[in-house]
């Protein structure tokens, strides 16, 4: 992912994905008026060029008339140790228990918050990537778009 600011760009891929980030997300996505205006400002992405997204409102609040949603899902142990790859990448230590004791708080703050709340759109495909390889779940969505 990149962060553009005053015309300088930088690959803020690793620092979004941190314990703090994690902790923090949740209660700056639970604030109405900046999901407004991070949602204007992808739509208006969205406006010149197809785009592909991924964010657990996207389908149901930011594009609902997507002609393509995906609902991926996986366990949360399985959520938790993908994400301790990540920590581990970074130097960071912290136990699987840990990171799964926050995916389940954040899943739950998500899916419990007023405005614009982590849920399934009905006309998404879903996908359990439990057991499942980046490379299958691609090649699962590429074949479900190009039908």
């Amino acid at each position: 992912m990149f962060l553009t600011i005053n015309g300088k760009t930088e690959d803020v891929s690793k620092k979004i994905r941190t314990p703090q980030i994690a902790e923090e997300v949740p209660k700056v996505a639970s604030i109405g008026e900046i999901r407004e205006i991070v949602t204007e400002k992808l739509r208006k992405m969205a406006e010149s060029d197809d785009v592909i997204m991924d964010g657990r409102d996207i389908g149901t609040h930011v594009f609902p008339n997507a002609e393509l949603k995906f609902f991926l899902k996986a366990s949360t142990m399985e959520r938790a140790r993908r994400r301790l790859k990540d920590y581990e990448d970074q130097g960071i230590s912290i136990t699987v228990e840990e990171i799964a004791e926050e995916i389940d708080d954040r899943d739950k703050k998500d899916s419990e918050r007023e405005h614009a709340p982590l849920r399934k759109a009905e006309n998404a495909i879903e996908i359990d990537t439990t057991h499942l390889t980046i490379e299958e779940v691609i090649s699962i969505i590429a074949s479900k778009a190009n039908n």
